[in-house]
């Protein structure tokens, strides 16, 4: 986790403004106003969850006061649960005082989360005729009608997708994203942050605290019966920093993990399955990693290449899409960023390459986003380019972040998670019905268990999969404990089956 760190010249500033305010209630206690100069520090160094519960109590000693009203209600709109709660007190404290700085830009934002795109519109652009505005407040609020427009729009032509909450056999009332799966989907692997979470809560500094964010932990479950059945902490992987699930190796054997260890800004990792366990990861090799924020990864079929979001210098802004492909030492190297049709000044992240090998998901918070990160779709180019990208519609995306999209190798099911209204929690994780067109995201699954006298033999094997004529497709593992072998093939080809196990003679299906 990143540290913010404020310098003295705005803790001076701060503290004169935010004692201009106090000044105007009450007789408050000192304590009192202690916590409310905390809580705006914290909000203007963006640390908006860690501020909301504090101008949640302030709000309720105080309920009359025009600014505390439009604090809880703007910290507020970074709280899905707490949506109708930020457009009922921005406007309780508009109607107060309509000479709130930017008020009427939150009140856009606040609208637009509540779906009320017509007075977002409204409000957006009462605050962009003003007259004072500088170029940075331009560009936001011009974003937002962005967001608000392309919401409008995609509210009105919904895909036909059907949206699952997964339940709360999965979801509570904390945070549950970042849902992996295995290309069959009976497996998933999701990240935790809440009171259970190993490292607990941890401050802007990095200290254990009453008031903070949880850290990251990450979660397996195994499908029973068509229902993923309780869920358990991976041991192994979980260490009390943020340890987050993040991909998936297209045969299941490997799970990448981001791992903040404070002495970067986090990087990523690779793990391997040994029975129902993961084993404790190792960072990838290579070019992958840098001394910048590098988050998310997603690995073909054929474990060839690489797309990876990354912050590194070279992009261009925010976080980027990248592309590695696997060097003959096994080593990731030959980085190249997938250019301007993908990227922008705002932030990709979260690619998640098909097994088909083409189709790329991913989200972006840019300007062809409903609000906040949006799912997006694109396909392989014959230069292998990707140039045309589709935002896949509401009601996928939403007014908030829709983000870590992931599709079964049937193409009919995509499991993604969300912050969107109606969820058990902060983050809630979703079952999605595609609708995609059917010619799309056509592979086949090939799926075993090497036994030997009806028995699974506990070693690792190679599943070789090649053409009649010996092109070779795939070389899948089994699972070295239960046997399993699990890969992808495109549609349409005939196979052969090959076992091999070190010296000991080919078998062939």
């Amino acid at each position: 986790m990143k540290r913010h760190l404020l310098t003295l010249f705005f803790l001076i500033v701060s503290f004169t403004y935010i004692s201009s305010q106090v000044t105007k209630t009450n007789k408050w206690r000192k304590t009192e106003r202690d916590s409310f100069e905390n809580a705006f520090l914290l909000y203007e160094d963006k640390l908006y969850k860690m501020a909301l519960p504090i101008y949640e109590v302030c709000n309720k000693n105080h309920p009359n006061e025009d600014f505390i009203m439009y604090m809880y209600g703007k910290t507020s709109l970074y709280r899905p649960d707490k949506h109708p709660d930020a457009l009922n007190f921005l406007t309780q404290a508009y109607d107060k005082n309509k000479k709130i700085l930017n008020i009427e830009l939150d009140l856009a934002k606040a609208n637009h989360l509540n779906y009320k795109f017509d007075e977002a519109l409204q409000f957006v652009n009462a605050y962009l005729a003003q007259k004072k505005l500088k170029p940075e407040e331009i560009e936001e609020a011009q974003l937002t009608k962005k967001y608000i427009e392309n919401a409008k729009r995609y509210h009105s032509a919904p895909t036909g997708a059907k949206i699952t909450n997964l339940g709360d056999s999965i979801n509570s009332t904390e945070e549950e994203y970042v849902p992996v799966i295995s290309t069959d989907e009976s497996m998933l692997v999701y990240t935790y942050a809440g009171v259970k979470s190993k490292g607990g809560r941890v401050n802007a500094f990095g200290e254990i605290s009453t008031i903070g964010v949880y850290m990251e932990d990450a979660y397996i479950t195994f499908k029973t019966n068509d229902v993923f059945r309780g869920p358990k902490p991976l041991e192994n992987i979980n260490t009390g920093i943020n340890d987050a699930a993040i991909s998936l190796s297209p045969e299941g054997n490997t799970l990448y993990v981001f791992r903040d260890n404070g002495d970067d800004h986090g990087d990523i990792y690779e793990s391997s399955l040994i029975g129902e366990d993961f084993t404790a990861p190792v960072k990838v090799k290579g070019e992958v990693n840098t001394f910048a924020w590098d988050g998310h990864c997603t690995v073909s079929a054929d474990g060839k290449v690489m797309y990876f979001s990354s912050e590194r210098v070279g992009g261009f802004g925010g976080k980027d899409i990248w592309r590695a492909t696997l060097k003959a030492d096994s080593t990731w190297g030959n980085v190249v960023n997938l250019g301007d049709s993908i990227n922008s000044k705002y932030d990709e992240d979260a690619p998640f390459i098909h097994p088909d090998g083409l189709t790329l998901f991913y989200s972006s918070n840019g300007t062809r986003s409903s609000g906040g990160f949006d799912v997006f779709m694109t396909n392989m180019e014959m230069d292998s380019s990707f140039k045309h990208v589709e935002n896949v519609g509401y009601p996928i995306n939403s007014p908030d972040d829709d983000i870590y999209f992931v599709v079964a190798a049937n193409g009919t099911r995509g499991y993604y998670s969300s912050g969107k209204d109606g969820g058990l929690g902060l983050k809630d994780i979703y079952m999605v019905e595609t609708n995609f067109p059917s010619n799309k995201l056509k592979v086949y699954l090939v799926k075993g268990k090497v036994t030997s006298e009806g028995k699974p033999i506990e070693a690792g094997f190679v599943v070789e999969i090649t053409s009649l004529d010996n092109k070779i497709y795939r070389n899948a593992k089994s699972n070295t404990v239960n046997g399993n072998y699990l890969t992808t093939l495109p549609a349409g080809q005939e196979i052969q089956i090959e076992i091999l196990l070190q010296s000991i003679q080919r078998s062939r299906i």
